[in-house]
């Protein structure tokens, strides 16, 4: 597994392998993940998708991994 952590103050698009499988978990703030409303606290699980798009009305933290 490899861990990815980061704040973002703007809208961001994330390549993902289709073949691979993740999950993104918000630390901190409130965001868009593929056009899906999160708060702290909320995670998501990624398998066939080819990117991550996250859109931001504030800044937000992130961890997001990559469980192979």
């Amino acid at each position: 597994a490899r861990l990815l952590s980061g704040m973002f103050t703007k809208d961001h698009v994330h390549a993902i392998d289709v073949s691979r499988r993740y999950y993104l978990y918000v630390v901190l703030g409130s965001l868009w993940v593929n056009n899906i409303s999160a708060t702290e606290g909320d995670g998501f699980a990624f398998t066939g998708e080819h990117q991550i798009d996250i859109k931001l009305p504030q800044t937000a933290e992130v961890i997001l991994l990559d469980l192979r």
